[in-house]
């Protein structure tokens, strides 16, 4: 619009300047020259009007870049650590043959819920039954023997040396009868707790051996979450602290406490194990299942807080654009701030130095704005900018 005013003024006076005398052109030189410093007065006045009236204008005419703004965050950070670890039970025992011998009886079977000490696997008893009957017939003897021996030896009759004997062949049995009720026991497999029987390995008639994996018991009343944790975390990681435990399997996420921390570091990868208790109880939850635990690992009051995606970098090192004033209404100039950047976790950084929580930060459309560039602020919710 200007240009073509100049240019139909320049031609106008060019017109003129052929058919009037040189005062009178110069003369009317100057009354154009007010008319256009006149013109463009107008020009400009009408112009601040229109960019304040009509947003639109102002885009086009000053080619503000359009952006969504948000407020930079003053709250608490909190940041967390992910390790993996597995649900595991105090009560999940798997039972063995302590001694050989043929499986007479199973009275359970797999799934049933058992009493304590009750009966699992028999081991064929008969053998050893009739040891223990001969021995406590061989013991009776033995000490009749040895309390008439003793008797005659008060009397100081007899010698020493059968006094002795008689009293060691005593000793002898019981200690013969004793292992042999020891052996009889470990024939006899009962439950040590009560819990569900997980799975049966052997059968009847069987021979099981020294070693031979008889019953799974399981108990998931007292059920924890174990993991290795990195020695870095020494000191770091305490005994109470708050913890999520993620079951990706279940889609479950139960907040707990460490309930113990090892003391020992494994020299074969440098951790240490944590435990965590499960609180609740849950038929789905099982021993070896897979499981996330987030350690608290560091919590900061009225930290400044922006998203991570926002922080850019240069040569000189991070920053951030946010928006400043700018004269005219609706618009603003985008402004980069170099920040000191602090810990990052879950999308979210702080900063350190640099912003001091009043600024606006510029969001969707942050990748299109320049320093001292142009901005409009539009609704988040009614533009998409990419």
């Amino acid at each position: 619009m200007k240009g073509k005013l100049i240019f139909l003024l320049t031609i106008l006076l060019h017109g003129c300047a052929q058919e009037q005398s040189t005062e009178e052109k110069r003369k009317l030189l100057d009354q154009y020259k007010g008319e256009v410093v006149e013109l463009r007065g107008k020009i400009k006045a009408l112009e601040q009007a229109l960019l304040k009236e009509d947003s639109a204008f102002a885009v086009r005419h000053l080619k503000a870049t359009l952006v969504t703004t948000r407020k930079v965050a003053i709250k608490k950070f909190e940041k967390f650590l992910e390790v993996s670890g597995e649900v595991a039970s105090r009560k999940n025992i798997l039972l063995s043959a302590s001694v050989p011998g043929t499986v007479e009886k199973i009275p359970v079977s797999e799934g049933m819920v058992v009493q304590q000490d009750e009966l699992l696997v028999l081991l064929d008893t008969a053998t050893e039954r009739k040891r223990i009957a001969e021995l406590k017939t061989a013991l009776e003897l033995a000490t009749t023997v040895y309390e008439r021996q003793d008797r005659l030896w008060q009397q100081n009759i007899g010698t020493e040396i059968q006094h002795l004997k008689a009293k060691n062949n005593k000793a002898s049995l019981e200690r013969q009868l004793a292992t042999a009720y020891t052996q009889l026991e470990k024939m006899i497999i009962k439950a040590p707790f009560m819990g569900n029987v997980d799975e049966v390995f052997i059968r009847e008639g069987e021979t099981a051996l020294p070693g031979s994996r008889l019953v799974r018991i399981v108990n998931l009343s007292d059920l924890y979450v174990e993991a290795d944790l990195s020695e870095r975390y020494v000191g770091k990681i305490k005994k109470g602290d708050q913890v999520k435990i993620k079951l990706p399997s279940l889609n479950k996420t139960i907040s707990s406490s460490i309930s113990a921390v090892g003391q020992v570091i494994n020299e074969d990868n440098r951790t240490f194990t944590v435990e965590v208790k499960i609180p609740i109880r849950d038929k789905n939850l099982k021993p070896n299942l897979l499981a996330t635990m987030e350690v608290k690992e560091l919590e900061q009051a009225n930290a400044v807080v922006i998203p991570t995606y926002l922080v850019q970098q240069d040569n000189r090192g991070d920053y951030v654009f946010i928006i400043e004033e700018y004269s005219v209404d609706q618009l603003y100039k985008a402004k980069k701030v170099y920040i000191q950047r602090g810990y990052s976790y879950g999308g979210e950084t702080t900063v350190l130095a640099g912003l001091t929580g009043e600024e606006k930060l510029i969001d969707q459309g942050f990748r299109q704005v320049d320093e001292g560039g142009l901005v409009q602020e539009v609704n988040q919710t009614r533009y998409n900018i990419n």
